[in-house]
């Protein structure tokens, strides 16, 4: 965890809590001294604004005068905005945000990147309602979209995530703490393959211990700060991935899977992520190393030695399985 989205914090919990342990801040407008005083450069412009009595034409004056406060800082200073979900209802409003020219004042497209049970979301076959496979053709529209417009600038998410409730659960049917572990693994790895230039995933910690309200369990560390398997399922992703860039996607797979190439830049060779939400598969791989390490979503591991042609036989479903 590197980076978080500063909201209301309090100074002595930025400086003390966060920027002492190195974790960079995304800062919300209006608190200029604070972030000239601590050097915090990324500006998060508002939230959700389609849900809000605020029109775009105003979203956009809102933006022309934060670029016109903090013009005197310097060029350093990184803006994101208009921090609209991805639902049909947002993503209308950044088109209505773009046409009235929003776009010149921000320096990347923020996104709420949140999905759920509503019939715009198209999920795979067999996938529950959450599922983060959905945000790969939503963001392929807005990408299509923006550039469509001659709009030439990186997408960052400033919030994503899953609520652990079972109670009203926005974003996640039949709520479960592995599945929370998996779509988090599974989306944070959409989201790396999408490009998102940023990834704010909300959130580090639960902001409360009310089990019926959806906004108290969005962490990956209870209240009492016990860690859930989602932080263990990220921790695990975090250390296999490691120094890796993405390549491709992995070729030759069935309906419902998916899979992705990463090659490391601190070894030769390459590491593998694949799944399928809907199903227990059983696929066959291949590669050129001598033996292959089948890693699970929370890090258990087995070494196989692949057959004389390379290839190698590998079980996956809704956990991602790495190939090392």
């Amino acid at each position: 965890i590197r980076r978080i989205r500063w909201w209301h914090t309090p100074e002595w919990a930025m400086r003390d809590q966060y920027l002492k342990r190195g974790i960079e801040i995304c800062g919300w407008t209006g608190q200029k001294d604070v972030a000239a005083k601590y050097g915090l450069y990324l500006r998060d412009i508002g939230n959700e604004p389609e849900l809000s009595p605020q029109t775009p034409t105003e979203c956009v004056a809102m933006h022309r005068a934060a670029r016109e406060d903090w013009k005197d800082m310097g060029d350093d200073y990184r803006f994101y905005g208009p921090v609209v979900n991805i639902s049909t209802r947002g993503f209308d409003y950044l088109k209505a945000f773009v046409e009235a020219g929003g776009a010149q004042y921000v320096d990347a497209i923020a996104l709420h990147t949140y999905c759920g049970a509503t019939a715009e979301f198209k999920y795979p076959a067999g996938y529950l309602a959450g599922a983060p496979e959905v945000i790969l053709a939503r963001v392929g529209e807005i990408r299509a979209y923006l550039k469509e417009k001659g709009v030439d600038k990186p997408l960052t998410c400033s919030e994503w995530g899953y609520s652990d409730t079972k109670t009203a659960n926005p974003h996640m049917q039949d709520p479960t703490p592995l599945r929370k572990a998996q779509f988090l693994v599974r989306g944070c790895i959409i989201h790396h393959v999408l490009g998102f230039r940023r990834l704010y995933m909300y959130s580090f910690y639960d902001e409360g211990t009310d089990p019926n309200y959806s906004e108290h369990l969005f962490g990956i560390v209870s209240r009492d700060c016990q860690k859930k398997p989602a932080y263990q399922a990220l921790k695990n992703m975090v250390q296999t991935l490691g120094e890796t860039l993405y390549e491709a996607e992995v070729a030759g797979l069935g309906a419902g899977d998916y899979g992705y190439r990463f090659r490391r830049v601190d070894a030769p060779g390459f590491v593998t992520a694949v799944w399928n939400g809907a199903r227990e598969r059983a696929g066959v791989f291949r590669t050129k190393s001598a033996s292959v390490r089948i890693v699970d979503l929370f890090g258990g591991a087995r070494t196989v030695k692949p057959k004389e042609d390379g290839t190698f036989l590998a079980k996956f479903d809704a956990s991602p399985v790495y190939f090392v």
